[in-house]
C-alpha cells in the first residue's frame, strides 16, 4: 500500500478502479489505516504495559489486538524499505511474499479472536464443574492460530493457488480465479475454513458460553468471568460487521468465476469494494472505541484512573 508497487504479473482486476477513484480509494486507506493503527497501538500499551498483563484473559485479547496493529503497521516497514539497497536479500515486493504476509497475519488476526472466545467457553465449562482453570490452555491458543494461519497462508508454496494482485492492484492476496481443476475446490475449501469456520466457532462457542453461565451457583457467580463474556460477545459482532463486507465480496467472487462460469465486471460495484476494503482496515480503531465503551476497567487503564477488577465488577454485578 505504500512506497514502491508491487512488481508481478498484469492485474487481472485492472479497470475495477479508474484512476480518480484509485486515488480516493488509497487516501482512504492510508486514513484508516493510520488512526487505526495508532489507535490499537494506544490499546496495546495498556495492555501490555499496566497490571492487566498479569490477567489471562486480557493476554488473550492482546494477543488479538497485537496482531491487527502488526498487520496495520508493516506496511510503513515496506515504505522505508524502498529506500534503501534490499535486493540483494530478497524482494519483499513481489506478490510471493507481500501475499504471504498479509494472508498470514489476517488469518492469525481472525484466529485470535476465535480463539478468545473458545478461551471464553473452556473457562465458563471449569467454572461450571468445579474444575480448575489450566493456565497451559492460553499457551494453546496461540500455538494453534500460528498452525492454522501457517497452514492457510502456505498453500501456494506446495502448488495449490497463488498470490496475486487484489482488487485494488496494490496489494495481493490469493487467487480468486482459478483453472478448472482439482485446485479450485481446495482453494474453495480453504478459503470456507479461513472465513465460514471461524465465524461458526465464534458464534457456536459464545452460544455455549451461555449455558455454561447458566449451571454457574447462583450464590457464588463469578462475575468477573461474566463481565469479560459480555465484553467479548460484543468485539465479536464489531469484527464480524467490520470483516463481512470484503469476506462477502470475495466469496461472491470466486462462486461466480470458478462454479457459474460468470463473466465479471466488477467496475460497477467498485464504491462497494472500496468501502468494504476501508472498513475490514478501520477494524482496530472499531475494537478499540468499542472496548473503551464497554470495558470500563480497561478505560480506566487508558485514561490514567487507578481502578481495580473488584471496583468495576461490584457495579457490574448491581447492573445485571
Amino acid at each position: 500500500m505504500y512506497g514502491k508497487l508491487i512488481e508481478t504479473e498484469d492485474c487481472f482486476w485492472e479497470g475495477v478502479f479508474d484512476n480518480s477513484s484509485k486515488k480516493t480509494l488509497i487516501t482512504g486507506w492510508v486514513l484508516t489505516g493510520r488512526v487505526a493503527f495508532f489507535l490499537v497501538i494506544w490499546l496495546n500499551l495498556n495492555l501490555w504495559c499496566t497490571a492487566l498483563r498479569n490477567n489471562l484473559k486480557y493476554q488473550n485479547l492482546a494477543a488479538f489486538t497485537t496482531i491487527m496493529s502488526i498487520r496495520r503497521g508493516y506496511n510503513y516497514i515496506f515504505y522505508f524499505l524502498r529506500y534503501m539497497e534490499y535486493d540483494w536479500y530478497f524482494d519483499i515486493h513481489n506478490c510471493s511474499t507481500y501475499g504471504f504476509l498479509d494472508t498470514f497475519l489476517g488469518v492469525y488476526e481472525v484466529e485470535s479472536l476465535t480463539h478468545v472466545c473458545i478461551e471464553r467457553y473452556v473457562v465458563a465449562k471449569y467454572i461450571a464443574n468445579g474444575w480448575p482453570v489450566k493456565k497451559w490452555h492460553y499457551v494453546l491458543y496461540q500455538g494453534l492460530c500460528l498452525f492454522f494461519s501457517l497452514l492457510y497462508s502456505l498453500s501456494p508454496s506446495f502448488g495449490i493457488g497463488s498470490y496475486v494482485k487484489d482488487f485494488s492492484c496494490l496489494t495481493c492476496t490469493y487467487n480468486m480465479i482459478l483453472p478448472d481443476t482439482w485446485e479450485k475446490y481446495v482453494v474453495l475449501t480453504i478459503f470456507l475454513l479461513r472465513s465460514v469456520k471461524p465465524l461458526f466457532f465464534m458464534m457456536i462457542m459464545r452460544f455455549w458460553t451461555q449455558q455454561m453461565e447458566g449451571k454457574y451457583d447462583e450464590k457464588n457467580v463469578p462475575w468477573k468471568e461474566v463481565r469479560f463474556a459480555h465484553i467479548v460477545d460484543v468485539i465479536t459482532t464489531a469484527s464480524i460487521m467490520c470483516w463481512m463486507p470484503i469476506t462477502v465480496i470475495r466469496g461472491l467472487v470466486i462462486i461466480a468465476a470458478n462454479f457459474l462460469q460468470m463473466e465479471l465486471n466488477l467496475e460497477p460495484f467498485a464504491s462497494y469494494i472500496r468501502w468494504a476494503i476501508w472498513i475490514e482496515w478501520f477494524t482496530p480503531a472499531v475494537i478499540t472505541l468499542t472496548l473503551l465503551y464497554v470495558d470500563h476497567l480497561l478505560r480506566a487503564k487508558m485514561f490514567g484512573v487507578d481502578k481495580k477488577e473488584e471496583d468495576v465488577v461490584k457495579v457490574y454485578e448491581k447492573e445485571s
